[in-house]
C-alpha cells in the first residue's frame, strides 16, 4: 500500500511470510514451467513450418539452408537457433515426451544421432525429471537406454467410484443465498438444498427435507439396490430421499453421455445429476495431459478417442474440483463390447496418447 492509503485489509490470502513465500514460489515455478512448455511448442511448430515449406520445394538444391539464412536476415532470428528448430521438427515429428522438457533439453537431444536412442533419452528425462546437465552426462556416458515398455509406464492409481443417486444436503447460506430471501416458497433460512455437484443445487420442499439437516448424506429412496457406478446406464428416477449411511467418498459419481470431443482429454458431456437434474459440462481428464489439438499428434489423439467412444452408450464420471484452475476434472470409465470396465485416463497413457501431469 502507498503511504497515503490508510485502508486496513480485513482479509489476506497470504497472512504470514511463510504463506507468501510458498505462494510466490508456486506461482513463479508454475508460470515459468508454462512459459517453457509454450516455448518448446512454438519452436517445434516453427521448425515444422520451415520443414513443410522446404519439402514442398525440395527439388531446389540447398534450398533449406538458403531459406534458413533468409528468414534469419529478414526476421532478425539467430540462424543457428532457427536451424535447431528445423532439426528439432525433423528429429521429433511428434513432440511426445519432449513437450514436458525445456528447450535446453531439446537442444541436447537433437545431438543424439540415433532416433530411437534420442527418444528413449527424452522419455527417461521427462519421466525422472533430469536436469539438462544430467541428460547431457547420461548421453555422454554412452549408456544405452531402452524405450519404456508398457509395464514400466507410470499409470494413475485407479480411483474407487462412488455410487449413483448419492448427494449431500447443504444450507442456502453455504452457497451465498440470503437467509431472508424466499426460496421454494419459504424463507431461505428454513430451506435445505440438495447438492447436485458442479455448483448446481435443488431447493427441497418441506416434505422432501423432512428429517434431514445440512451435512447429511442422502440417497434416492425406492430404487431397490444401490446403483453402483461402473458403466451401467440407469434411467432417470426419483421417488423421494432417505438419509443414508453412505459417505462423502460415495459422492459425485454420474452417468454421462458424450456430446463432443474437444481434444483427447477434454469433452462436452450431458450428465444425469439426479433428481430431475441434467448438467451440461465441459470436463477435463484428471492426472494426464494430451497433445495440443493444433499439432499432428493432438489431432491423432482426438481421432483415437472419437473412434474409441463412438459406440459407447454412456460413460461413468467421477468428478473432482480443481481449485487451482477453477475447473472440473474427471476420472472417466466405460464398458467395452465385452462388458469389461475401462479406465479411460489410464488407457490414453498406455496407448501413448497422453503423459502424466507432474504433481
Amino acid at each position: 500500500m502507498s503511504k497515503t492509503d490508510t485502508r486496513v485489509a480485513k482479509s489476506c490470502s497470504v497472512p504470514t511470510y511463510a504463506a507468501l513465500r510458498d505462494k510466490v514460489r508456486e506461482t513463479l515455478l508454475d508460470g515459468m514451467r508454462r512459459i517453457e512448455e509454450a516455448r518448446v511448442r512454438t519452436y517445434w511448430q516453427t521448425g515444422r513450418y520451415v520443414q513443410e515449406h522446404v519439402l514442398f520445394l525440395k527439388e531446389k538444391a540447398d534450398y533449406g539452408k538458403r531459406t534458413v539464412l533468409r528468414l534469419s536476415e529478414e526476421l532478425g532470428i539467430d540462424k543457428t537457433e532457427l536451424w535447431r528448430m528445423l532439426q528439432f521438427a525433423e528429429r521429433c515429428p511428434i513432440l511426445g515426451s519432449c513437450r514436458l522438457l525445456t528447450w535446453s533439453h531439446c537442444r541436447v537431444l537433437i545431438t543424439v544421432p540415433d532416433e530411437k536412442k534420442m527418444l528413449a533419452f527424452a522419455d527417461r528425462a521427462s519421466k525422472e525429471g533430469w536436469t539438462c546437465d544430467q541428460l547431457r552426462k547420461m548421453i555422454h556416458s554412452g549408456k544405452s537406454l531402452q524405450p519404456r515398455r508398457l509395464g514400466s509406464i507410470q499409470l494413475l492409481e485407479v480411483p474407487k467410484l462412488g455410487l449413483f443417486n448419492t448427494y449431500q444436503i447443504k444450507a442456502p447460506a453455504g452457497v451465498g443465498w440470503p437467509a431472508t430471501e424466499t426460496l421454494a416458497g419459504r424463507p431461505g433460512k428454513d430451506v435445505l438444498l440438495l447438492d447436485h455437484g458442479f455448483r448446481s443445487f435443488l431447493a427441497l420442499t418441506a416434505s422432501e427435507s423432512r428429517g434431514l439437516k445440512a451435512g447429511d448424506i442422502v440417497e434416492v429412496a425406492g430404487t431397490g439396490s444401490p446403483d453402483k457406478g461402473g458403466g451401467a446406464c440407469p434411467p432417470l428416477r426419483f421417488s423421494g430421499l432417505k438419509k443414508s449411511n453412505r459417505t462423502a467418498k460415495d459422492l459425485y459419481t454420474y452417468k454421462a453421455y458424450l456430446e463432443k470431443v474437444i481434444d483427447a482429454d477434454t469433452y462436452w458431456v450431458a450428465l444425469d445429476t439426479g433428481l430431475r437434474g441434467i448438467g451440461h459440462q465441459k470436463l477435463r481428464l484428471q492426472g494426464i495431459d494430451c497433445p495440443e489439438i493444433n499439432t499432428p499428434e493432438g489431432k491423432a489423439a482426438k481421432k483415437f478417442v472419437e473412434k474409441l467412444l463412438k459406440d459407447v452408450p454412456c460413460l461413468t464420471v467421477l468428478s473432482h474440483k480443481n481449485d487451482k484452475y477453477d475447473r472440473y476434472e474427471a476420472d472417466v470409465f466405460f464398458n467395452d463390447k465385452n462388458g469389461k470396465q475401462i479406465y479411460l485416463n489410464n488407457l490414453l497413457l498406455e496407448k501413448g496418447r497422453a503423459v502424466r501431469l507432474r504433481s
